[in-house]
Order: structure tokens, then C-alpha cells, then sequence
């Protein structure tokens, strides 16, 4: 059983790296038959569907067992799917006794939800049916589940697993790819394999072979388990030869997702040129401007991030654009405002046609790799656009710098563009044995974030009118607090890790290096919890410090916004950004102009806007028509306000009716639509996920 690519042989992109990924023709991934595997016992069949396969298997009358307590019929079948078919349609299909069952979403399903008669739902390796009362379970039936795996970019082809993601080919157990190439001598080949498991948690995997052949001549193979996720990375020396070749990717063994990610033929012997310089962004995700000393920070927790700050060039007034995770991505990344980029809730994915800064750099020639702790940093919602190697998996720092130094020990000449997201201060905040024996007295820490999360919920946030001013509640969410400090502390500890390796490696001496966060989180300021409220300072404020060449440690005191990040970045490469960014660098010497923040619901009617201008700051509605008539909601003035306690409406400034009028034809532009929206890909994995961070549905 094979798959063939056919292609004439395309020069390389430049004279020294060839992109396998962008040599391969439209419409060579895909399946061109259908595939019988074995799965856990399960005769498995694998069949072509656009962007992926339906991985289907028959369920016996006898694998049915009732299900007293459920009230449903359910059965074993450790196999799992991976995404959603393109069309949106459900990845889940039951046809049972020649009848099309009915997909119940399990993001919907609670132990009280009562399922219609004729409908299904799958959870943690079982099906779960429903028949009308007296009926049998069906005497035959067929699951299946869709399996995405890659499809053709705009410029390559791009694997889309569950952990990993990015430019290369998805060839799954049973398959050849082959691609035709023209070598320049002496060169090696260098990729990543990379395999997720094909069967739910607890099911036996087994080993999967990879092998790469050079005109039917193997140059390579390695074994792996494929139990869990796993990802190696390869050099491996080319035949001494110029001239056309064909590479063949070959995948054996039991079923698993299985890929060979970057593949990127390199010289071995890197000329003299000039190099553009490394970029690397480390996000750590939730983090209030006000841990670090620098931006007031009182509670000495973050000494490695301290001592950075002091070394470094330091934005002390600088914004996100957003309230929450998604959004403000969507800018750092793309260059443009949340609407702008089509994100006006918690599930939507950035759009293809939006340029990112990945993408530019990648076209210029760089190496770009992201390193993320999932959940909304993830493929699903399209952060892996323009990627070559994107690796999410929500775990541990140690993890991530794990999965840091993989990346970079396979260094194969370009300049680096490297992203690195983690959630180490977000939900559900963990406090480690090291961090409650270092600051847990002194932070008076008690218990476990989730026992009084579970007391505020039950305690406090049941009532219909919630009094987070409460002695009850002020105390509860005290601890809350210091939970979260807690784990910064933590993320300090990994971060001085993270510097460290990175200075080490050089990349520290003659790249650029910015740390920075997305938002912050509030603990009763304003009446509000956690993010995604309304745009305070607690909020949107947010650290934003960088090293490099020509950076010299000191303040920066004019008003700057995320959205700026993507034009910076590609200034320091030498490159020109996108037109539509309406981001500019941070060291432009441009005038100082207005930044503005969303709280970025859904509906503007339900979200505020903030309009920041010098020391002024105005707070009203995102939607436009109302915020002309009516006027602002807040007004502080921040050099002598900056906790914002003082509203400023009550003495009616006379900047505020100014500031308003001034800002509507900026907003009008900023929140209208770039590009079409695009639905994230939200597969049950990924609701679980998810809510298990806080995020509802």
C-alpha cells in the first residue's frame, strides 16, 4: 500500500534550504485508498475523506452492556478521532441496524442531560446510546470517527495532530510519500517524527518504523513507541551526489497518527552571509504588570524576573488590547485588533488570510517553532499559522523547557523565531512543595486553590446577588490570591531556567529576546474575578521588556499596546510588515497615539472599550452607537489615579466629550471586520480541556 507524490523538481526557495513541505503538489496527501488495521484487537478501517480519513470499526450485538445507572447502552471502543471534517459536520457517525444515529456533542452532556431516543455520544473510549424503551440495542453497528490529518496550505502542506502541528506530511502506518528534490552536495536532511496515539488513554499502543529512502535506498529508520505522544528529531546525511532525487517517507506498524514534521533538506556546510538576528518571545500567560518590581510590584516573588527587567529595555506603559487569552493572541500574533481579525468570542480561530508574523518570517527565511501550554495557544484555534514546528501540550515548566531545547538542538543554520506561551500563573493555580517551603509563610498560603475555589462558588457565588465585599468572600479570595502569586513564583523560578539556557546557547548576546503577557487577572478589584471583565487597569496593563542588539537598558514611558509586537519583531529582522498591520514598531519614534483595549464579548452591547490618551482613560461601551450618545461610563486620570477609584464623570471632565468624539473614527476602523469569521475546532478533547482551565462552553 502506497501514496505517491508527483512533481516535477521545484528549485529550492533559496540556494541552501529546500522545504520538502512546499515541494509537494496540491492534492498528493490524500488518501488513496482505504486502509485495514488492527487497533486493540478492533479490525479497523481507514477511509478517504477531505483533510483526513473516517477511521471506522463494528460494534456486536453482544460488545452492548446496559448501563443502569446512565440509562443507556454503551460499549468499548478505545479508538479516537482527531478534529472536525472541514465542513463542520459531526466527527462522529453511528450507523446502527442500516439507521444514521443521531451525534449528541459530549461538551453538552451531564449526568442529568437525557438523551432523545436514537441519538449517541462517545466518552473516554466508550459509545453511549440511547434506543426508545423496550428496544434492543442494535444487532449491528459501525462507529466512526473523523481523523484529520494535514491538508495544503497557501504555501505547504501542514500536519494538524493533536500535539503537534506545522509544515511536513501526516504518513500514517501503511504509506509512502515520495517527493521528488534536486540535491546540491554535501547536504543532510532534517525533520521531526512524530507520532499521538491512535487509541484512547489506557488502550496498548505499540512501535511504528519510519524510514526514509533516497531512490529506493534507505538512508534512515527509527523506531518508536507509540503509546503516548512523542516527537524526535533527525539529521541525516544525503548521498554525495547533485542532481534530481526522489525521498521517499514510508511509515510501518500499528495504527497511529503518525507524521514527519519540517522536513527541510540543508547544507552542511553554512556559507558566510549575513545572518538575519534570533527572535524570541516568551508569554507568560496571565501575568499582572504589578509581580514584577519594575511596574510596582511590592511582593518580591519574581527575583530572576526582576533582575531581567533591570537588564532590559522597559515599556512601562504598555496594554494589551484585550481582557483574554484569544483576542489578545489573535494581535501579538496577527498585527491587527481582535475584530479586526474576525475573533469576537471564545471560539472562533484566526483567519487564514490573516498574516502573522510567523508566516513573514518564515517566508524570509526563518526557522520558526512555538512552544505552548494548548488549550487556547493551540492548532484549534489557529495559532499555528505559520509555524513550521508548533508543539502544544499542556504540562509542567520543566516540560516546556524540555520541549524548548529539543527545538533548538536542532539548530540547522537559519536565524530562529522562536514562541513560547505558559500557563503556569493561570487556572487552576498550583503552588509546588519548593514554592510553599520558599514563600508559603510569608504569602500566608493555606489548602489547595481548588478547595477554596469550590468555597467561592458554593459559598459566595451561588447567591443570586453576590457580595464579593463580604468578610466571607474578602477572605476566601485573599487565599485565592495568594495561590496565584504562588504559581508566579513558580513561573519565575522556570523563567530563570528559560534566561539561562538561552544564554548559554548565545542567543541572548546577539538576538532579541522580549517577555511579555496577554493580560492579568483581578481578585476582587472593581467587583470583578479572574479576566475577561471589563478593560481595567488590573486587567489590560501589562509587562512588556526586551534585549538585543542596540537596546540599551532604561525606561520607555510613551503608551504602547501588543499590538505593536508583530511590527517590532520584523523591524528588528530588516523586513517590512504587512499593509493591513496596523501595529508599528515600538522603537519607530512615531508620535505617542492612543491605545485602546476590548473586553471583546460577542456582542459589543455586552463588552466595554477602553481609550487610553497620555494619562487619560475613558471605559464605555464597544458599541459604537451607544458610546457616541451616551458618553463614557468611566473616566480616570492614571498618573494620579492609577487604581482608578476616583471616576472622574462625577466632576465632568471637559476632555471627556473630546476624547469620545476623537476616538469613534479610529474605533469604526478597528473593529470592523479584516476577513471573514472561521469556527475554532472544538473536538471533545478540546471542550474537556478547556473547562478543565475555566473556560465554559
Amino acid at each position: 500500500m502506497g501514496l505517491l507524490g508527483l512533481s516535477a523538481c521545484a528549485p529550492p526557495e533559496s540556494p541552501q534550504w529546500i522545504h520538502l513541505a512546499r515541494v509537494l503538489p496540491a492534492g498528493a496527501g490524500d488518501l488513496r485508498q482505504t486502509l485495514e488495521l488492527e487497533a486493540h484487537g478492533l479490525q479497523v478501517r481507514l477511509e478517504p475523506a477531505p483533510d483526513g480519513a473516517w477511521m471506522s470499526t463494528e460494534i456486536r450485538r453482544e460488545d452492548w452492556e446496559w448501563r443502569e445507572g446512565m440509562g443507556l447502552w454503551g460499549a468499548d471502543v478505545p479508538i479516537q478521532g482527531v478534529g472536525i471534517p472541514p465542513d463542520g459536520s459531526p466527527p462522529q457517525r453511528l450507523l446502527a441496524d442500516g439507521v444514521e444515529r443521531r451525534h449528541f456533542p459530549i461538551s453538552q452532556y451531564t449526568r442529568t442531560t437525557e438523551l432523545e431516543p436514537g441519538s449517541f455520544l462517545t466518552r473516554r473510549g466508550r459509545i453511549l446510546l440511547r434506543v426508545a424503551d423496550g428496544e434492543e440495542p442494535p444487532r449491528s453497528a459501525r462507529l466512526s470517527l473523523y481523523v484529520a490529518r494535514g491538508r495544503r496550505g497557501a504555501e505547504a502542506w501542514r500536519v494538524r495532530g493533536q500535539r503537534f502541528s506545522g509544515e511536513g506530511f501526516s504518513v500514517w502506518p501503511g504509506e509512502t510519500w515520495s517527493v521528488p528534490v534536486r540535491l546540491v552536495a554535501p547536504c543532510e536532511l532534517r525533520f521531526a517524527t512524530c507520532v499521538e496515539p491512535g487509541l484512547e488513554e489506557g488502550g496498548v499502543g505499540g512501535q511504528v518504523r519510519f524510514v526514509v529512502e533516497v531512490d529506493g535506498e534507505t538512508v534512515f529508520e527509527h523506531v518508536e513507541e507509540s503509546d503516548r505522544p512523542r516527537s524526535a528529531w533527525h539529521a541525516v546525511s544525503l548521498p554525495p551526489k547533485s542532481g534530481p532525487v526522489e525521498v521517499g517517507f514510508r511509515v510501518e506498524g500499528p495504527w497511529a497518527s503518525t507524521a514527519f514534521l519540517a522536513p527541510v533538506v540543508v547544507p552542511k556546510t553554512v556559507p558566510e552571509q549575513s545572518r538575519r538576528p534570533d527572535l524570541i518571545v516568551f508569554l507568560a500567560d496571565t501575568f499582572r504588570a504589578d509581580n514584577l518590581a519594575a511596574y510596582g510590584g511590592t511582593l518580591d516573588l519574581t527575583p530572576h524576573m526582576d533582575r531581567f527587567a533591570e537588564s532590559s529595555l522597559r515599556f512601562r506603559r504598555a496594554w494589551s488590547v484585550a481582557t483574554r487569552t484569544l483576542p489578545a493572541h489573535a494581535s501579538l500574533l496577527g498585527g491587527v485588533f481582535p475584530r479586526q481579525a474576525g475573533v469576537r468570542g471564545a471560539s472562533e480561530a484566526l483567519p487564514e488570510e490573516l498574516v502573522t508574523v510567523a508566516e513573514v518570517l518564515s517566508r524570509a527565511g526563518y526557522r520558526t517553532g512555538a512552544v505552548t501550554d494548548s488549550v487556547i495557544v493551540s492548532q484549534k484555534f489557529g495559532m499555528d499559522q505559520g509555524f513550521e514546528w508548533f508543539d502544544e501540550e499542556h504540562g509542567t515548566f520543566e516540560s516546556t523547557l524540555e520541549r524548548v531545547r529539543s527545538f533548538l538542538d536542532a539548530d540547522d543554520g537559519r536565524p530562529v523565531f522562536l514562541f513560547i506561551q505558559s500557563y503556569r500563573a493561570h487556572t487552576p493555580y498550583v503552588a509546588s512543595d519548593e514554592t510553599r517551603k520558599s514563600v508559603g509563610a510569608r504569602l500566608g498560603l493555606e489548602g489547595e486553590y481548588e478547595d477554596w475555589s469550590e468555597r467561592l462558588k458554593h459559598e459566595v457565588l451561588r447567591s443570586d446577588a453576590p457580595d464579593l465585599d463580604s468578610e466571607l468572600a474578602r477572605g476566601i479570595i485573599a487565599q485565592i490570591e495568594r495561590h496565584y502569586r504562588a504559581g508566579v513564583h513558580d513561573l519565575d523560578r522556570g523563567f530563570g531556567q528559560l534566561e539561562a539556557e538561552l544564554g548559554e546557547r548565545g542567543l541572548l548576546d546577539s538576538g532579541y529576546f522580549v517577555v511579555t503577557s496577554d493580560h492579568g487577572e483581578a481578585f476582587r478589584e472593581h467587583d470583578a474575578l479572574y479576566h475577561g471583565g471589563r478593560v481595567w487597569e488590573e486587567l489590560i496593563r501589562i509587562p512588556l521588556l526586551a534585549t538585543g542588539p542596540g537596546l540599551e537598558p532604561g525606561d520607555v514611558q510613551r503608551p504602547v499596546s501588543l499590538v505593536d509586537l508583530p511590527a517590532t519583531l520584523v523591524a528588528w529582522a530588516g523586513l517590512p510588515r504587512p499593509s493591513e498591520w496596523v501595529g508599528r514598531p515600538l522603537l519607530a519614534g512615531e508620535d505617542a497615539r492612543a491605545v485602546f483595549a476590548f473586553q471583546c464579548w460577542r456582542e459589543p452591547s455586552a463588552s466595554t472599550v477602553a481609550v487610553i490618551d497620555g494619562g487619560r482613560k475613558l471605559i464605555g461601551s464597544e458599541d459604537l452607537e451607544t458610546l457616541a450618545s451616551e458618553g463614557a461610563y468611566f473616566a480616570f486620570d492614571l498618573e494620579a489615579d492609577p487604581r482608578e477609584l476616583d471616576n472622574l464623570l462625577e466632576s465632568h471632565p471637559s476632555w471627556q466629550g473630546s476624547l469620545v468624539e476623537e476616538s469613534l473614527g479610529a474605533l469604526e476602523v478597528l473593529m470592523a471586520p479584516l476577513y471573514g469569521t472561521r469556527a475554532a475546532e472544538l473536538d471533545p478533547e478540546k471542550r474537556a480541556q478547556l473547562r478543565a482551565m475555566g473556560y465554559g462552553d
